[in-house]
């Protein structure tokens, strides 16, 4: 189910670039499948279904996607950060609920972010960073790599905050979270950098996953976009 729902996503993306997979993307997998190789014996729609989700496949039908302009990385940005793959984040993390509602209140009062994170984050290389996530050459981390690395309760935190919010208190195995997205004029180089080339078809399908509105049939479980699968009922 998770493998489809990543499918549709990917046909959205390509769709809105007027594209979409086709029977060129597909030759390269289908002209060396043995005849008896199991996927002949699939039906014509479910053989399709199945080509279609094979990396050289669609990094084929990303080939003719353009990457995404610095205006609409911009406009996704302002819509939900994570719309562009990227999370681009300062955090402060402390002790207990009581704390992460302190630290919230002075935020709410005009205080800085990172100038509160240097003061009270246990993280220790708050100091150094005012709680800011990032890469060794990027202001931002790709949501990808949230969702494979990132304490789960934490990514769902980033994920649930809006462009221009404070979060409230988040919980994580290492304590409560108070998360805030960087605005656009501090990381919109890095959150452009990370989208030349074709990775930046990838990432905005990364984008739809974490940010997207993907409705599942209840009967089959609910979409959790910090592990990015579908979690069945029960």
């Amino acid at each position: 189910m998770s493998a489809l729902v990543r499918a549709s996503a990917i046909d959205v993306l390509l769709a809105t670039a007027g594209t979409a997979i086709d029977d060129d993307d597909r030759a390269p997998v289908l002209d060396v499948l043995e005849s008896d190789h199991p996927w002949r014996s699939l039906s014509s729609e479910f053989l399709e279904l199945v080509v279609d989700s094979q990396t050289d496949v669609v990094r084929s039908a990303f080939d003719r996607v353009d990457p995404a302009t610095p205006g609409q990385l911009e406009e996704l940005y302002a819509d939900h950060p994570a719309l562009t793959g990227l999370m681009c984040v300062r955090h402060i993390l402390v002790d207990t609920h009581d704390e992460a509602t302190a630290v919230i209140e002075r935020l709410d009062a005009g205080e800085e972010v990172a100038a509160v994170a240097a003061e009270v984050s246990t993280e220790p290389a708050a100091v150094d960073t005012g709680g800011a996530l990032g890469t060794a050459d990027n202001a931002c981390i790709p949501v990808s790599q949230y969702n494979a690395g990132f304490d789960p309760g934490f990514t769902r935190g980033a994920y649930a905050t809006p462009t221009a919010a404070i979060s409230p208190p988040v919980e994580s195995s290492f304590g409560w979270h108070v998360i805030v997205h960087r605005p656009w004029a501090e990381v919109g180089d890095d959150v452009v950098a990370a989208h030349i080339g074709t990775d930046s078809a990838v990432l905005r399908v990364d984008g739809l996953l974490a940010a997207g509105n993907i409705e599942i049939d209840p009967r089959y479980g609910t979409w959790d976009a910090a592990e990015s699968s579908v979690i069945p009922v029960g």
